[in-house]
């Protein structure tokens, strides 16, 4: 048909354009009968106030719109003279008034006129042209033996019209099924007309003399004929002191497919016993005959008339009937008002015995066994029965745009065959696939709020499909997306796949995620993906607390891309024991590439562009980063680690164009073979006390180059650049490394220091030991380093000590070997160097040994930090008890001697207590190291420790992948503790390296309390001193004393123990001696 055509045109339209629509007509005529003075036409023969005709369409009215699912604007209402009655009579109860309901003033639309009857048709027939509706029309007037009285046109008065005429405007309507209700006088004579293979009609009285009239319900009565006491029952309702009348069959119609009495009451009478306590029965419950939960319009129809529930007191039987025309006496078994195609189980066997291709508004019920079609554009509801707590059903056919939805969302469906779908949307329930069963997608398909469960032997089966998922749905079991297959993720919305799940996605197939959408996979769950272009909008992300995995062709130019270039999404965000494993995957556009705390990483061949930042981890144990291109947006981080095991692998990775290169925090891997440059302030960033990276090459005599960090910092201010930039205490060992370690022309000084080490606060010293670098066989980018250049390529505060001799007088290169220096090192340098050759090796006894005897031999050196800090991972790693190094840490904390780094030791010792998962001792031991901090940055420090210590604690109690605390918290401390953005320094500072005169500064600020800033520029290296003095001459604070290099300085000056006034500060050099004066205020 028309409508199918146009299905396959829109195929990835919204449904709602085009689906079934339910559509009522209620008409009651002039309650007043103006005109009609033959009392056998008139309703009830005219006995009564005849208010029975507001009344039973108002619950007409209220069924529909508040219970059974219409859309208030259509249900059209042609009522007397077009105005509620409610609004004529102000004193009707709000009972049957509309204003009850929000929004509402009155519901009649039009006057109950021949015009209107026939202006309301003709607006149908405009609407109900697919023949997939539903109309239900009700009719309540006075009528005579051939004609049904309507008001004129005038609205003074009633015109009758032939029961043909009026049948005929209803029968041109192009509706999938019909049911009318006639309560009239006469109402066999309208049915006859009204007959169609698709109508179910019952009328409430028969042609003949005898049983030609319709009733009002009865009266309210007690009688003593059906039980030992009183018989009571209630029809006509007494609110206040006005009686609410209706009539007989709209009575007990309404109330049996209502579910309830007017009153509300859910049983049709009660008798009482000889002691006057009521016994309720019948009910309306009793008219489901065959228990399925849902009662069609049979059902009512028989319920009321095998109960003789419409036989009156003081007249005789009135009988009311029900027909299908010409189609057929069973029609109404298959019909309710809220679901018009009802689908319902023969009570003998389960068997569904009607037709089985479907369409229009459908409630099918889930314990029907049978397989059957739904056409285009249908709504499907999946009913069940009461009490029920798994439904089995079989299986259907939905063809395109159909929507599928459940009454019972928290009810698991058990789908026992299958369900087919073209192009069709499931809205909020628990689709349960049994063994054996399957689910087959065409087209887009839409799963909203849906939970998916695909138990073992299911099969999902996706024929050039899309998956799309809305409104947080779920995914248990596992699904392969083949050639041609997609998963979508609508915008704002969330899909979990749950524990136990793959979802695997082959070659050709592809992944969608909308804007601020997020796809979520769950510990124990896999997202596998092979050579399958992924499509990111702003917002999105993947949250892995599973296994991500994917692979590329390394020639292939697909990967993880924006869907419109510029555009910057999330990134993939791993959880606490997640794995990340990827090979040639391309990631672009992203705030982070990948973040998190997992507990597995493998990053093998993979490129990184235009991300902010590339990748940003905390807490691992088991790394491969290898072989990776990061290129970022000169902003952000290349790649940052924190707190991470020693014995991953870090190498051949190029990482370039971020603000830092490759941050470090208390980490100490082994870097070999990398390349980071021009990056806009830092090549290597290294902090915190335990952090000792090695960019070495162990074991080899004679390599060509190794890492090659140059051109950083290049047009950065002086204060924010280096190619190696190492604080806290960290510390790089490049011993025997062939580094190249430069920038700009190497015929030239350097714009950039090669190595900056910064203590605790570069404002004030605080020499509390010192940090040697051992960085011999090291390219610096000249031939010659001497007294008078020193500076320009070290820039190196008094707490750092550098051997770099020899050095290398040229580049290495790839292919040009240079001689190594192997035989001149130290012996603890070269045990290191077969220490950690024997473990890379996997001849990790023998790494032990050596480790341990550099410990034992050599405890001051720099190697045994290494030693220990490698030890550690291995010992962890072995499952070798930690005890004798911490006996080792306990012991250096608790040294006397000044030159020990204790930091180092208070900190291996709590990272000891998190590797070992003794976490509330880690944590203590933090906050210790927090109190005695002295610096923010110390405390920041401290912090990260607490931070790691508690996620992996949450972690651990929460269950696996599931932490209340975040990942990205220590990540912000991370960045709060190196500085997320550029500084720049104040204008006045020359923008060449060097300045071109020694120079004091004003302090700033000025006046000051109680802290100021001094700065000073030294054009060479010199001694110095910078004091301070009161008006009369006396010393009061000696800021700096001794060598200070070429460059530019800031040093704190702190007041708070001197009083309010002017103060001098002076300048003293060898060449200069300058005084400036500045004002205490307090």
């Amino acid at each position: 048909m028309m409508k199918k055509l146009i299905a396959v045109l829109v195929i990835a339209a919204s449904m709602s354009l085009f689906s079934a629509e339910k559509y009522a007509v209620l008409i009651a005529g002039d309650y007043n009968a103006t005109g009609i003075t033959n009392t056998t036409h008139l309703w009830n023969q005219g006995v009564g106030d005849r208010s029975e005709f507001w009344n039973d369409l108002y619950l007409q009215w209220e069924m529909l719109t508040q219970e059974k699912g219409y859309k208030p604007e259509n249900v059209i209402v042609l009522f007397a003279n077009g105005i509620d009655h409610s609004i004529t009579n102000p004193e009707i109860d709000i009972r049957y008034s509309p204003t009850q309901y929000t929004g509402y003033t009155h519901i009649t639309n039009y006057a109950a006129s021949e015009a209107n009857v026939q202006a309301v048709c003709a607006d149908l027939y405009s609407k109900m042209v697919y023949g997939d509706d539903f109309l239900y029309v009700w009719v309540m007037s006075h009528s005579s033996s051939g004609s049904i009285y309507l008001m004129n046109d005038a609205l003074t008065g009633n015109v009758a019209v032939t029961y043909s005429t009026f049948a005929n405007y209803f029968k041109g309507l192009t509706a999938l099924k019909k049911v009318y209700q006639l309560s009239m006088n006469y109402a066999l004579n309208l049915k006859i007309q009204l007959q169609e293979t698709n109508a179910v009609i019952i009328s409430s009285c028969s042609a003949d003399a005898q049983f030609s009239y319709s009733y009002e319900a009865d009266q309210k009565i007690v009688v003593n004929s059906k039980g030992p006491g009183d018989y009571v029952v209630v029809e006509n309702e007494d609110i206040g002191n006005k009686t609410y009348y209706h009539g007989e069959v709209n009575y007990h119609m309404y109330s049996a497919i209502n579910g309830k009495r007017p009153d509300g009451e859910n049983f049709y009478y009660y008798t009482t016993d000889t002691e006057g306590i009521p016994i309720v029965h019948d009910y309306f419950s009793d008219a489901d005959i065959n228990s399925d939960g849902h009662i069609s319009i049979l059902e009512a129809f028989t319920w009321m008339k095998e109960d003789d529930y419409i036989t009156r007191v003081s007249t005789p039987e009135t009988p009311a009937y029900y027909d299908t025309g010409t189609g057929g006496s069973e029609n109404g078994r298959y019909i309710s008002f809220k679901y018009p195609t009802l689908i319902t189980s023969s009570e003998i066997d389960g068997w569904y015995y009607g037709p089985t291709t479907l369409k229009g508004n459908i409630g099918i019920l889930n314990d029907v066994w049978s397989w059957f079609n739904v056409e285009p554009f249908s709504d499907v509801t999946i009913l069940r029965k009461p009490l029920s707590s798994s439904e089995f059903w079989s299986g259907i056919d939905l063809d395109y745009d159909c929507v599928v939805k459940t009454e019972s969302p928290e009810v698991p469906i058990d789908i026992i065959y299958g369900i087919s779908m073209i192009s069709t949307r499931v809205e909020n329930m628990k689709l349960n696939f049994l063994a054996d069963s399957q689910l087959d997608l065409v087209g887009r398909c839409t799963f909203s709020g849906v939970d998916l469960n695909f138990n073992a032997g299911s099969t999902v089966n996706m024929n050039q499909a899309t998956l799309n998922t809305a409104d947080n749905t779920t995914i248990t079991g596992n699904i392969t997306f083949p050639e041609y297959s997609e998963l979508s993720v609508t915008i704002g919305t969330k899909l979990i796949v749950k524990s136990g799940s793959t979802l695997e996605f082959l070659p050709g197939s592809k992944i969608w995620l909308g804007q601020g959408s997020e796809l979520v996979i769950d510990a124990g769950a896999t997202l596998a993906f092979n050579n399958t272009p992924i499509v990111v909008s702003p917002g999105s992300r993947f949250t892995i607390n599973g296994t991500f995995t994917g692979t590329y062709y390394e020639a292939s130019d697909l990967g993880i891309y924006p869907e419109t270039k510029g555009e910057s999404w999330v990134g993939i965000v791993a959880g606490i024991e997640s794995t990340i494993a990827l090979t040639n995957v391309k990631i672009a556009g992203a705030e982070c590439a990948i973040s998190g705390s997992p507990a597995s990483i493998s990053l093998v061949g993979c490129k990184f562009t235009d991300c902010i930042n590339g990748v940003n981890f905390v807490y691992c144990n088991d790394y491969t980063i290898e072989n990776n291109t990061f290129t970022g947006m000169g902003s952000g981080i290349g790649v940052c680690l924190t707190t991470f095991n020693s014995l991953g692998t870090f190498k051949y990775n190029t990482i370039e164009n971020f603000a830092r290169g490759v941050l470090l925090t208390f980490s100490s891997p082994i870097m070999s073979k990398n390349i980071i440059r021009n990056n806009a302030n830092y090549g290597l960033y290294v902090t915190g006390y335990s952090s000792y990276p090695q960019l070495i090459n162990p074991g080899d005599t004679a390599l060509g180059l190794n890492n090659s960090i140059v051109d950083n910092g290049l047009g950065t201010d002086y204060y924010e650049s280096s190619q190696i930039y190492s604080k806290y205490s960290a510390a790089v060992y490049m011993e025997n490394g062939m580094n190249n370690i430069y920038s700009g022309n190497t015929s030239e000084l350097p714009a950039v220091p090669c190595y900056r080490g910064v203590g605790y606060s570069p404002s004030s010293e605080i020499l509390r030991f010192p940090t040697l670098l051992k960085a011999a066989n090291n390219y610096w980018g000249t031939a010659s380093i001497n007294d008078v250049n020193f500076t320009s390529y070290f820039d190196l505060y008094t707490w750092y000590r550098l051997s770099y001799e020899p050095y290398a007088t040229k580049p290495f290169t790839e292919f040009l070997h240079t001689a190594s220096i192997y035989g001149s090192l130290s012996i603890e340098a070269k045990l290191l160097d077969q220490a950690i050759k024997a473990e890379l090796d996997g001849k990790i006894d023998l790494a032990i040994k050596k480790f341990e005897r550099i410990i034992e031999k050599f405890p001051t050196s720099e190697e045994n930090y290494i030693a220990l800090s490698r030890l550690t991972d291995i010992y962890v790693k072995e499952e070798i008890s930690l005890d004798p190094l911490v006996s080792i840490y306990d012991a250096q904390i608790a040294s006397e001697d000044e030159s020990v780094n204790k930091q180092y030791f208070k900190e291996m010792k709590i990272e000891s207590k998190i590797k070992t998962k003794k976490y509330d001792e880690a944590i203590v031991l933090a906050e210790e190291m927090k109190s005695e901090a002295q610096t923010e940055g110390e405390i920041l420090l401290a912090e990260i420790n607490v931070s790691i210590a508690n996620m992996l604690k949450d972690a651990e109690s929460s269950g696996k992948g599931k932490s209340s605390s975040d990942p990205q918290s220590v990540i912000d401390l991370i960045n709060k503790l190196t500085g997320n953005e550029v500084k720049t320094e104040p204008s006045y500072l020359a923008e060449t390296l060097l300045p071109s005169e020694s120079k004091l500064y004003q302090n700033y600020p000025n006046p000051f309390n109680p802290v100021t800033q001094i700065k000073f520029d030294l054009t060479k290296t010199a001694k110095v001193r910078l004091s301070v003095y009161n008006i009369s001459g006396q010393v009061v604070a000696e800021l700096t004393s001794g060598t200070m290099n070429a460059g530019h300085h800031a040093v704190d000056f702190d007041g708070s123990k001197l009083n309010s006034g002017i103060y001098y500060y002076t300048l003293e050099t060898n060449s200069m001696a300058t005084t400036k004066k500045m004002v205490l205020t307090k």
